[in-house]
């Protein structure tokens, strides 16, 4: 017992090891480096991150250099040595540079910037059935009207009886969808339809 009070002199000199710290690194850029995407479409970036040994790790993702507010449309995660941020769908507003940040009580680094580029739907021609430009729709108009006004009053034979369709109408080819469309932009759909030539036939949408 008077030996454990009076610990020897090989336990005087005891002195408790402390880790050299460690501060934060990226292993790796952010992937992609530069990410082009459309309106309304998700995105995702991601870099590998190394936090060192410190036991208070906070990190933050920055957007032109202002830190990003994450919510239910974007979201960042740290963890399994990977630093993520995801948008659920990307606007606008979005497009920039960004940067990942990790920060411990050792230290803090910093990636090179990312690149995110947004292209609004209204700047994309998806499909043909785009409306046409107003001088030829009301060319095309007038002339379709001249043509059925010419088949109407064209002269008939002596013999000529005034027949009815042959079969119920039927159409021939389907509106095409126009895909994703925003406030104000202008959409047509267009149909073929059988018979064409009857005076009778009308069309509902």
């Amino acid at each position: 017992l008077k030996q454990l009070d009076h610990p020897g002199a090989e336990f005087g000199n005891f002195v408790e090891h402390v880790p050299d710290p460690i501060p934060p690194s990226f292993t790796g850029p952010i992937v992609p480096p530069t990410l082009t995407t459309v309106e309304t479409l998700d995105a995702y970036f991601e870099v590998p991150v190394d936090t060192g040994n410190g036991t208070k790790v906070d990190f933050v993702w920055l957007q032109n250099g202002e830190p990003i507010h994450f919510g239910s449309r974007i979201n960042g995660k740290l963890e399994m040595g990977m630093a993520s941020l995801s948008f659920k769908y990307v606007l606008p507003s979005d497009m920039g540079h960004y940067v990942c940040c990790v920060t411990t009580e050792h230290g803090r680094a910093e990636t090179q910037s990312a690149e995110l580029v947004v292209e609004t739907t209204k700047n994309l021609i998806t499909d043909t059935q785009l409306k046409e430009p107003k001088e030829y729709n009301d060319h095309a108009g007038l002339q379709a009207v001249q043509d059925l006004e010419a088949m109407l009053n064209a002269p008939r034979p002596d013999n000529f009886q005034e027949d009815g369709p042959a079969a119920s109408p039927t159409i021939v080819i389907q509106p095409k969808p126009v895909g994703s469309c925003v406030e104000d932009e202008t959409v047509s759909f267009r149909l073929q339809y059988e018979p064409s030539n009857d005076p009778n036939l009308v069309v509902h949408w």
